[in-house]
Formats: structure tokens, C-alpha cells, sequence
């Protein structure tokens, strides 16, 4: 009997996929206008898409730098000629800004190049009709950016709104007792009544409308608004800031030392009217 031997020669093919690996788009954040108290506008233009469809774009900012799509984004549409022009709102007045633009692929998210800016701070002097009090004394104002506006000289006015006269309180005891609305001028000497106005007690604040027709005391809230607006780093309650150099007026008539911080940015034109404590004590 014959026996047959067979060889099987296994051939085997081995087959190379070129698998395509995705990649980034790249982006120019080219520049930022319309700038204003809240508001900027961005430009740019995704140079390369990449190897996948774009399916996200817009800018991205921060108050720090390199901002991602973790901080600040607002999406634009997608454009056939890949170009990125977007407003970006809600930004705080006198502020540095860090942005750029980005888009998202099937690799990921690319960045462009990042461009930094300002906000503006509006500041209008004597807007509308000028101020009255009911003793016909007039008041400069100012209008914030954020909508505020405010006297921009201490109050004078001797009378409630209604018309009843408010006393010119100058003993120590009678201040302290007093019930009623009151006000005195600092050392009781009339002559500081321009420019640094009147000192008038809490009753005067809180039951007789002592403002002009139309206006009110400022509340804390008032005050913070105002100290943000002008450093919006203060965060209302803090008591270093940078609010205070724009409040003040320059020079040094009226406050003791160079003053050299002192701006006046902000026209408030703030001077010292000095102040009664409870013990009726002027300082």
C-alpha cells in the first residue's frame, strides 16, 4: 500500500488598513472692536479645518489668560468661508479681557492665538435737566455706564421735601437727644456749606426726603454697584480697591497729604465734608 504525503503550504496575507488619524483645525484670532462698557466684538477665521467636519466654533475669554471653553464661550454659526464674528456681552466695565477664538472637530478643540483688551467706563456729566433741591440750590451729576447716576456735590438742602425747615443743630447734648430731623456743618461754621454741604442725622435720612424730587439716599447696594463699576476687581465689600483714586478730587485743597492717587476719573468729584459722631463730636 502506497502512502501519500501532502504539504500544505498556508500562505498567509497580511493586510495593512491605513486608518486615517483625525486632526485639529487651526485658528487666527485676528481682532477685537465695537468695544464698549459690556460689550466687544471678536474676529477670526479657522485657517484649516483639519480632516473632519467642524462642528463648533466661536470665542472664548477670560480675565486670565489662555481661556478655554471652561470659562467664557459664545457660539457662532458655522460659515462657508470658516470665518468667526461674534459679540461677546456681559463684561464688567474698566476691565483687561484675554481672548480667543476656538472650533471642534472630530480630533478635538483647537485654539487661535489670543488677543487682549479693555473694556471702556462711560462716564456723562450733567445728563438730562440740571438738579433742583426745594431751596433752589443746583447740583452737578453723573451717569455711570451701568445706568447709575449720581450727585457729583454733597447735599445742601435746609428743608424736607415737603417744606418743613430742617434745624441747624449746633450743641453737642441737643444733637445727641435729637428725634427729629437735624443737620449741622462741620465745626458749625456755615461758610463750609459750599462745597462740602450739610451733615444731617439718621432722622433726617430716614423721615424727612431730604433728596431732590426724583432721587433717593444711596443704599449699601448703591455704593457697591458704584465701587464695581469703577474696579470691578473691589467686589463691593473689599476695602483696598482701585475706586476710590477715581472718586477723589485731584490736588490737594482738600485732602491732606500729596493725594497723588487721586484721578477724578469717574467726575465724582468726592471731597471731605468730615462728619458728627454719636456723641454729637465733629471731626
Amino acid at each position: 500500500m502506497k502512502s501519500y504525503h501532502f504539504l500544505f503550504l498556508l500562505t498567509i496575507l497580511v493586510i495593512s488598513c491605513n486608518k486615517k488619524v483625525a486632526k485639529l483645525a487651526t485658528l487666527t484670532t485676528s481682532d477685537v472692536f465695537n468695544i464698549s462698557d459690556s460689550t466687544a466684538t471678536i474676529n477670526g477665521v479657522i485657517t484649516d479645518i483639519g480632516n473632519s467636519e467642524i462642528t463648533e466654533c466661536g470665542v472664548v475669554w477670560s480675565v486670565n489668560q489662555n481661556p478655554t471653553i471652561d470659562d467664557n464661550s459664545a457660539l457662532d454659526n458655522i460659515n462657508n468661508d470658516n470665518t468667526i464674528s461674534i459679540q461677546i456681552s456681559g463684561l464688567n466695565a474698566a476691565t483687561n479681557y484675554f481672548v480667543r477664538t476656538y472650533a471642534k472637530n472630530e480630533a478635538g478643540v483647537s485654539y487661535g492665538n489670543e488677543v487682549t483688551f479693555n473694556t471702556t467706563y462711560t462716564i456723562v456729566s450733567n445728563p438730562g435737566q440740571p438738579l433742583v433741591d426745594i431751596n433752589g440750590n443746583t447740583y452737578e451729576t453723573i451717569e455711570l455706564g451701568n445706568g447709575q447716576i449720581w450727585m457729583a456735590e454733597n447735599l445742601r438742602a435746609s428743608s424736607c421735601s415737603n417744606g418743613t425747615t430742617i434745624p441747624n443743630i449746633v450743641d453737642d447734648t441737643i444733637w445727641v437727644n435729637l428725634t427729629t430731623p437735624g443737620y449741622s456743618f462741620y465745626e458749625n461754621n456755615a461758610n463750609y456749606d459750599i462745597p462740602f454741604g450739610k451733615l444731617y442725622n439718621w432722622n433726617t435720612v430716614i423721615s424727612c426726603d431730604v433728596c431732590p424730587s426724583g432721587w433717593r439716599v444711596p443704599s449699601l447696594e448703591d455704593f457697591n454697584a458704584f465701587v464695581d463699576y469703577l474696579d470691578p476687581n473691589a467686589s463691593g465689600t473689599q476695602m483696598v480697591n482701585g475706586a476710590g483714586s477715581k472718586m477723589k478730587i485731584i490736588g490737594t485743597q482738600y485732602w491732606v497729604g500729596s493725594n497723588s492717587f487721586a484721578t477724578n476719573e469717574s467726575g465724582f468729584s468726592a471731597i471731605p465734608g468730615g462728619s458728627r459722631m454719636n456723641n454729637g463730636a465733629l471731626v
